[in-house]
């Protein structure tokens, strides 16, 4: 294999591990004691088993269409001119939705797939309840500090076996900062000290 294949192979097995096999970390919470203080949600559903090839993890990822990058409401109330209009626009938490597909196959029996799942589950009750965040990558966008507010089912019927697949659903909350309070306070004293309308 010569050096342009090598880093091809590379860069593909990095990006199917970022986004593929892990694209959730644990941020705080019961990753408080790692490294960095993150721990990838491979650790809890691999639970030290490390596989030879692609198929042998246990789940794989992908993000689900229709989440959001910024996310506004504008006021609903008669506003006295554009100005007005832009200083009501109030931002919104941000989602975004990502699938991990868990079929039960010959290395992951229903029943070992079953107990990986309820472990899961409770590791990320216990990482919430410790306050714990998430960092969900996905290829076109970084969504770090979410909050996770739900996991559904999302079995698909092309497939014979039943709840192969769960969604989970991530919010970023708007957080203002000590910096965005300050910048609105200077942007509305500037436009008072010009003699502008808003």
């Amino acid at each position: 294999m010569d050096v342009s294949g090598f880093l091809s192979l590379a860069f593909r097995n990095i990006f199917e591990l970022q986004y593929v096999i892990s694209p959730i970390l644990l941020k705080n919470g019961i990753a408080e004691n790692q490294q960095y203080k993150t721990m990838h949600i491979a650790q809890l559903t691999q639970q030290g088993l490390i596989p030879f090839t692609r198929d042998g993890f246990f789940a794989h990822f992908k993000v689900v269409g229709g989440g959001s990058l910024m996310q506004n409401t504008v006021a609903a109330y008669p506003v006295a001119n554009m100005a007005t209009a832009g200083n009501a626009v109030v931002q919104q938490p941000i989602a975004v939705s990502i699938q991990m597909y868990c079929p039960a196959n010959a290395s992951y029996t229903t029943n070992i797939r079953g107990i990986i799942l309820k472990n899961l589950i409770d590791q990320l009750n216990l990482h919430i309840r410790k306050g714990g965040l998430f960092v969900v990558y996905t290829p076109m966008f970084v969504f770090d500090n979410c909050l996770l507010v739900g996991i559904r089912d999302a079995s698909e019927g092309s497939v014979p076996e039943l709840q192969n697949s769960l969604i989970f659903d991530f919010q970023k909350p708007m957080i203002m900062t000590l910096n965005d309070v300050e910048g609105a306070k200077n942007d509305a004293m500037d436009k008072i000290g010009k003699g502008e309308k808003f």
